[in-house]
């Protein structure tokens, strides 16, 4: 579109509820009477290359707007207004393939902000601080986050473990009432180097299994698990070379389920999920007939794919096991992934996976531990970091 601004008017639109601006390849700047748009809930300012601008009027909008999708509009680093920290009532902000290096610290200022999407930003090297609320990271193709996976004492994963803890605060009810209920809990970020060396077990192939002591949900300071699958791209992958319907039907809607079950003789129960597909890169809307058709088949979206290596981490509480299953006989536990994870036009397998478990205070190193390796088993020195 040659739409250069929208026009100053749209502030008179005081019952606007939803602004979609896609493609709009020569936009520049927002007007600053969009702060005037009270009822605004929904904004989205996708793939417009030559906005440099963000409106500091946005912070007018603060008790109305709950999601800010601003990827693909190359954003440097000072493009970003810090009235944006001031949107009190914003749950998902997307950053996705935008030019910025680090996540400002003001994102601590956003109570509400549950979802964080910064797939494909290519300059990113740091996320600080998270937002206590936060539960969904996508941080997928960011070369530049590949170090955070190798030190476990970093912020990145200090600040998720202490989400976690208020998260199962969340879910405990009281004494021995326990609650499955609440966010699911997860981050998507790049994985050329594999599973972390200090996570507690792992294994090559789509599930992992690990044996806890008898005792072990009488432990207060054992937290729960972290789930961590490693996915990588299959060679010669490419939905274009079939042609025949129903294939590429069923390829159109993948189910990758993550999951973590537990086990006591031939009895195997699946006690916490997460189901459905990864969008990991943007939709891109290559028509106006396309937007159209999308309102009723949203996969009409052209999907772009790619080729990156991508690290999973699904946050399972212990709180989330329900009362019968919190015995000494059910404590053989297994992480297992659906393979059918999609990435745009791409499909990816797992190629190994992980448990890693997490404790409210680190163990001290003669205490005695809840899994029990073998004698052979190469991931018998675990960090007590996390």
């Amino acid at each position: 579109m040659a739409m250069t601004e929208l026009p100053s008017s749209i502030g008179r639109l005081k019952n606007l509820g939803i602004i979609d601006l896609i493609n709009c390849e020569n936009l520049l700047t927002l007007p600053d009477s969009i702060g005037n748009c009270m009822r605004l809930t929904y904004l989205r300012v996708r793939n417009c290359s030559k906005l440099y601008k963000l409106p500091d009027s946005l912070r007018s909008l603060q008790c109305c707007l709950g999601k800010l999708d601003l990827a693909g509009c190359n954003l440097m680093e000072g493009a970003i207004p810090s009235d944006l920290w001031c949107l009190s009532s914003l749950k998902s902000l997307n950053l996705s393939e935008n030019n910025i290096c680090r996540i400002p610290v003001g994102i601590t200022q956003l109570p509400m902000l549950t979802v964080l999407k910064v797939n494909h930003c290519l300059m990113l090297k740091e996320i600080p601080e998270l937002p206590s609320r936060l539960r969904r990271i996508e941080a997928h193709g960011c070369p530049g986050l590949e170090m955070l996976l190798s030190d476990p004492t970093h912020l990145l994963w200090s600040s998720l473990l202490n989400n976690f803890k208020l998260e199962i605060e969340n879910l405990r009810c009281n004494g021995d009432c326990y609650s499955s209920r609440g966010d699911k809990f997860y981050i998507i970020i790049p994985g050329s180097s594999g599973i972390p060396e200090w996570v507690t077990r792992k294994s090559m192939g789509r599930e992992v299994s690990i044996e806890l002591s008898e005792n072990w949900y009488e432990d207060d300071n054992f937290l729960g698990f972290a789930l961590f699958f490693h996915l990588l791209p299959l060679d010669g992958d490419d939905d274009n070379n079939n042609d025949d319907a129903d294939y590429k039907f069923k390829r159109m809607y993948p189910c990758c389920i993550y999951g973590l079950s537990t086990s006591h003789g031939d009895q195997s129960i699946l006690i916490f999920g997460l189901s459905g597909h990864i969008d990991c890169r943007l939709y891109i809307i290559r028509s106006l007939e396309d937007s159209y058709r999308y309102m009723e088949f949203p996969h009409v979206y052209h999907k772009v794919g790619t080729s990156d290596p991508t690290l999973g981490v699904l946050y399972v509480p212990q709180t989330a096991i329900s009362t019968e299953y919190r015995s000494k006989e059910w404590n053989h536990f297994k992480a297992s992934c659906n393979p059918n994870y999609r990435c745009g036009d791409k499909t990816f397998e797992v190629k190994s996976c992980g448990i890693h478990l997490l404790y409210a205070q680190a163990q001290a190193p003669d205490k005695k531990r809840h899994d029990h390796p073998t004698e052979d088993d190469p991931h018998r020195k675990i960090s007590r970091h996390v």
